[in-house]
């Protein structure tokens, strides 16, 4: 297949077909993730969702080529360039930027704010130093971080200050779609709403792609127009966030929406009694036979335990691999 050929859609950014990554163990492979169809569509972003160990990290790191797939393609603008040599990547890496979980971590700590947020265009030898600079300066501005501070270290700043310092260098380069693992996770609450409506400003002035890989399902919700959701290296369920957080249909699905804290009255809502915490989840390097869920499903039949779910689409946009779907939907 040539590198060159089309997507099927010119909407499509970055496509993701028949991603499979193992991993060898002492007694065989851990398969991190498995057979992931994934689409994200210019404008739009994608909320990646699921407990921790459900492959969500793995798959971005294949789809930023960090990781080299076990099998499958990464396509994006209609080139596959999963398959593109060493040598023409940097074209492709400018394109995907990454802002970490935690903010301190992913800075240079002997760099000042400037100096980090200058650092990409640098190494892709992109302007001046001065243009550079100027470039950072224009950065600092257009995520709420004063001037004053370029000349700051990462240790001289709060938490939230280091993610707009990270979101500012992860777009000095201009991509096309920004990856966000876990980006607000280790911040105060009052600071992730922060970093979460500055995120939904940026995405809207800047016509950005965001692909958003989260535990809290209420900022995926907030920022992300699709949301897919992953159990034990697969996906089980993706639809738009506003029909998936209405009606979901997969069990899991429902557990997950079940768990997010609300309060009811003056008190915190009970979890459900058939909630996650309950059951044990099954280790991914011994994965269950037929549907993964089957042993925590309060669904499950015998056809769960021996046959692995095909997707259909119950609803329109709204696709899930469970057995039982026209009965839950």
């Amino acid at each position: 297949m040539p590198e060159t050929m089309l997507s099927v859609s010119s909407k499509v950014l970055v496509e993701l077909k028949g991603i499979t990554k193992s991993f060898p163990i002492p007694k065989g492979a851990l398969i991190a993730c498995q057979d992931i169809n994934l689409v994200i569509e210019k404008g739009r972003s994608v909320g990646l969702v699921g407990e921790s160990g459900s492959g969500k990290s793995t798959v971005m790191r294949v789809l930023q080529l960090l990781l080299p797939a076990t099998s499958g393609e990464v396509w994006m603008n209609g080139v596959n360039v999963s398959r593109l040599p060493q040598r023409r990547l940097k074209r492709y890496r400018r394109n995907v930027q990454f802002v970490a979980q935690d903010p301190f971590g992913s800075l240079f700590p002997h760099y000042t704010v400037g100096g980090n947020i200058a650092e990409p265009l640098r190494i892709h030898q992109t302007g001046t130093k001065s243009e550079q600079s100027a470039r950072a300066l224009e950065l600092m501005a257009s995520v709420g971080l004063s001037q004053d501070l370029y000349y700051k270290f990462p240790h001289e700043l709060s938490g939230g200050q280091q993610q707009r310092v990270a979101i500012a260098r992860a777009l000095a380069l201009s991509p096309e779609l920004l990856v966000l693992d876990e980006a607000v996770s280790s911040l105060d609450v009052s600071i992730q709403a922060q970093i979460l409506n500055l995120l939904q400003e940026m995405k809207a002035r800047m016509g950005l792609t965001y692909a958003f890989i989260s535990h809290n399902l209420a900022a995926v919700r907030l920022l992300c127009e699709d949301t897919v959701v992953m159990y034990l290296g697969r996906i089980v369920e993706s639809a738009p966030s506003e029909v998936l957080f209405k009606q979901p249909i997969h069990p899991y699905t429902k557990s997950l929406i079940d768990a997010i804290p609300a309060f009811v009255g003056d008190k915190v809502k009970s979890l459900p009694t058939g909630s996650l915490t309950k059951v044990e989840r099954p280790s991914p390097t011994h994965r269950p036979s037929g549907c993964a869920y089957h042993t925590r499903c309060p669904f499950a039949t015998d056809v769960c335990k021996v046959e692995e779910p095909k997707w259909t689409e119950p609803l329109p946009g709204h696709r899930v691999a469970c057995h039982h779907a026209d009965r839950l939907k």
